[in-house]
């Protein structure tokens, strides 16, 4: 799997962004298999270099394609609702398996350095483009006690609802400064975030051909979008 796809599969929003190219220095994992479950995993990712870039094209598909698509993502939430999670926690954890995982998870030491991540945008603001980025000198996660002090926890769960460890995150002080085109330009991209929601709303009316070569489908496209919205906002409406 490459930066961009795990990148995507754990976005939290669908946003108009694709990683353009992506670069992983060096991963090294520590693992104390003599006192394992009893000393913590090391995990030091370095140098991680990340661009990004807008990607508004919208393709049009079939009603077909976007009914299967929906038929299929209905399946799997009704699958989830009939797991049993807390019976599959509550089995793991008296196994020795669960018993040997949860420690290892609950105390494994992570590292990042050398972040750097930029986004380049040449859409958002026609005749504008601009570039934004974002770095880090490290990021690093550990297990500590109650008082602040680093430690090694044995993650014992009696009950599933409950959460297995709680996080608290330590920031410096963060500056920000943001000049006048940099605002205008992030307002721009805004809008333009907003404007690929609202089309993404009616792509499986979208055509797949260009204007130039098809105008009458893409007037009948403009009419159903508009429709569509009628419908939602009013109900069933027909011309009669």
């Amino acid at each position: 799997m490459s930066i961009g796809q795990l990148v995507r599969k754990f976005s939290p929003t669908k946003l108009p962004v694709k990683v353009k190219a992506g670069f992983l220095g060096s991963v090294k994992l520590k693992v104390p298999w003599s006192r394992l479950g009893q000393d913590p995993v090391l995990v030091y990712l370095d140098r991680i270099f990340l661009l990004a870039e807008l990607a508004t094209q919208v393709e049009g598909c079939s009603e077909d394609a976007v009914q299967e698509a929906k038929k299929s993502l209905i399946q799997e939430t009704e699958l989830k609702l009939w797991e049993k999670p807390q019976q599959i926690q509550s089995e793991m954890n008296k196994s020795w398996l669960g018993s040997l995982i949860s420690p290892i998870i609950g105390n494994l030491k992570l590292s990042i350095s050398n972040i750097h991540i930029i986004y380049e945008d040449s859409e958002s603001n026609p005749g504008h483009p601009f570039a934004a980025g974002v770095s880090l000198e490290k990021l690093s996660a550990v297990t500590v006690d109650d008082s602040g002090k680093e430690t090694f926890i044995i993650s014992e769960v009696a009950d599933s609802k409950k959460p297995l460890l709680t996080a608290v995150v330590n920031l410096d002080d963060v500056t920000i400064s943001l000049s006048k085109d940099g605002y205008r330009d992030m307002m721009k991209l805004v809008d333009n975030f907003a404007t690929f929601n609202q089309r993404l709303k009616y792509a499986h009316f979208r055509p797949r051909v260009p204007v130039k070569v098809d105008s009458r489908s893409w007037w009948k496209y403009a009419y159903k979008a508009v429709s569509d919205q009628m419908k939602k906002a009013s109900g069933k409406v027909s011309w009669e």
